[in-house]
């Protein structure tokens, strides 16, 4: 090899370092935080969560980290707000379609055993932790389209499909009126909404739409902090929209803001900055 060659190539190493991407679980707030950096001339990133007893698999692509225009961003950072609990998992970064990069060591949400989540995953800010009290006989109907009755036999034609998701009724309690509040807001949406489940549970996380919600006090009085919410369930598919407050409003454009106040000034609060949307206009 050339010197002249040896030389350029040392340069555009120096100007394009390796892509790194780190990630830390946040189990207050059951999710992972995970950030790419030296994305240098990159165009498109998407990341995907891979479990760590199947490290070759594709893995699940992360909801608001998919196909994101990186407008020359060196780096990026994201949540994954829909990671099940306690399992461990890997992070990969794709950039312009080919795999680049994956986390060192595996990441876990950890709980307690009995600590479930109700989270509406398009805004990922809104999520309650809750406890199951009770939970009905779980149903899963089958799917009969017709039966056909046909002369000169004696059995139907009985034409059927694929069964249906789970149906019942279970009953969440709220340890603070800060939680119960944020439960109450959740259901107010009418958006399908995520059960996240302890893995020592042995009921797979779900996504669900609910029915008539019954809230009691414990002790019978408004003054306990203690709040159940009894409603019926019906499973539904994962929603297909993108995170609104993932990944363009929480942080390519709010890092270009001056100062904490320049950004005060359009968002008051920081729910706000995680769920309203900026624009250029903004800056």
């Amino acid at each position: 090899m050339s010197a002249q060659l040896t030389q350029q190539l040392s340069f555009e190493l120096l100007q394009y370092p390796q892509v790194v991407i780190t990630a830390s679980s946040d189990d207050d707030n059951a999710q992972i935080r995970i950030q790419v950096d030296n994305i240098g001339v990159y165009d498109d990133l998407s990341l995907v969560r891979v479990p760590s007893d199947n490290p070759e698999a594709d893995g699940t692509p992360i909801r608001g980290a998919t196909h994101v225009a990186l407008s020359g961003i060196s780096e990026f950072i994201t949540f994954d707000t829909e990671a099940p609990l306690d399992t461990s998992f890997y992070y990969r970064v794709i950039l312009d379609g080919a795999y680049m990069a994956q986390t060192t060591a595996a990441h876990t949400i950890q709980t307690d055993g009995m600590t479930f989540w109700v989270k509406d995953v398009i805004q990922g800010v809104n999520s309650v932790k809750v406890r199951l009290q009770s939970m009905s006989d779980v149903v899963r109907s089958a799917n009969t389209l017709g039966t056909y009755k046909v002369l000169g036999r004696a059995n139907p034609i009985i034409v059927t499909d694929v069964q249906q998701g789970r149906t019942g009724s279970m009953q969440l309690s709220t340890a603070t009126s800060d939680d119960s509040q944020g439960l109450l807001d959740l259901f107010a949406s009418g958006s399908t909404l995520l059960l996240q489940c302890p893995r020592a549970a042995h009921f797979p996380d779900m996504y669900f739409t609910a029915g008539d919600l019954t809230e009691s006090w414990n002790g019978g009085t408004a003054f306990n902090q203690i709040h159940t919410f009894t409603f019926p369930f019906t499973e539904s598919d994962s929603p297909s929209e993108q995170a609104f407050n993932l990944p363009s409003n929480a942080w390519l454009l709010v890092t270009q803001f001056d100062n904490w106040q320049d950004m005060l000034d359009k968002r008051i609060t920081w729910q706000a900055v995680l769920i309203s949307p900026f624009s250029a206009d903004d800056l």
